[in-house]
């Protein structure tokens, strides 16, 4: 079960080495969220995973609601023995967590139980983690709090952006995954509680967030534009148009805050609340993302501008 882009490397490896594990494994259907409207003409477009899952020959469930009792009983048709969820999109009822004989496990791309909710990935970027992981976790009714199989702890890349993090958290979790899997169904593994104390919780992130507020240090203003890359961005505003910050790191040096201050090496001077930020590619609206020289060469005006 799953929906997106994290859940994508999961369903392949899955399909891929599945049936070569210790114990063998077959994928007997996918289920995913309905198709959505897209483009221009508004379409109804398959997602990745629906997409990937028809590729190999894979039965589609995509119930409008999982919680109905007909998209409960279409699942049961499958006979699964156990459920593996990655970035499904909704909450299971009871009845399906209790179906499969070897339950329903979820793939969090965090160090359970720190980062619980809809923003895994982000919450670390946000605060200046070193480290992240990967957990095995086996579901109950209460969002993120089963007890875990399995975890894998991996180190965040100073520049890293969060759309390249959860690339590699989703690699790290259908690794993970495999070599679980085997001593899980042999009911060879012991789960172990999370510990409640130290329990940390994300909001959903929306567009509003990305909104920069120059009063902030240049630190804080360069982890946003990480964690918020790809979406929503970390965004401000020149001559009425939208301004992305795609990449940016933390300087001293005093400017005022949204003042542009010219140019320092590769990067785009911008003051802070505290220290300098140095923004090395921008997009603006209804243009391509650039680096800083390339974008500056055709706006000189640009190196003295005030943002937002």
């Amino acid at each position: 079960m799953g929906s997106d882009s994290f859940s994508l490397p999961i369903l392949r490896s899955l399909l891929r080495q599945g049936g070569n594990l210790a114990i063998p494994v077959e994928v007997v259907a996918v289920v995913t969220q309905p198709d959505r409207p897209a483009g221009r003409g508004r379409k109804l477009v398959a997602g990745v995973v629906k997409q990937a899952a028809e590729e190999a020959g894979i039965p589609v469930l995509q119930p409008a609601r999982i919680r109905r009792p007909e998209a409960v009983e279409e699942l049961r048709e499958q006979r699964p023995d156990v459920i593996v969820v990655a970035s499904y999109g909704q909450i299971l009822p009871q009845s399906v967590l209790d179906m499969p004989r070897r339950r329903c496990l979820n793939l969090h791309p965090s160090l359970l139980p720190l980062y619980r909710g809809p923003s895994p990935v982000v919450g670390p970027l946000l605060n200046g983690d070193p480290v992240t992981g990967v957990s095995v976790m086996v579901m109950v009714a209460e969002m993120d709090a089963g007890p875990l199989i399995a975890q894998h702890q991996i180190a965040i890349e100073p520049d890293e952006a969060a759309g390249e993090l959860e690339e590699r958290l989703a690699h790290a979790s259908a690794d993970l995954l495999l070599e679980t899997l085997p001593a899980w169904m042999a009911g060879e593994l012991v789960p172990s509680s999370q510990d409640e104390s130290r329990a940390t919780y994300t909001a959903k992130v929306t567009k509003e967030d990305g909104l920069v507020d120059w009063s902030l240090s240049a630190r804080l203003l360069a982890r946003r534009v990480r964690a918020y890359n790809p979406w929503p961005a970390a965004y401000t505003t020149w001559k009425g148009m939208t301004l992305q910050l795609r990449r940016a790191s933390a300087a001293p040096g005093n400017a005022l805050p949204g003042q542009v201050d010219g140019l320092e090496g590769e990067a785009i001077k911008i003051g802070t609340g505290e220290g300098i930020l140095l923004v090395g590619e921008v997009q603006l609206s209804g243009s391509r993302v650039m680096d800083a020289r390339t974008f500056i060469r055709g706006r000189r005006d640009f190196l003295d501008a005030q943002l937002g």
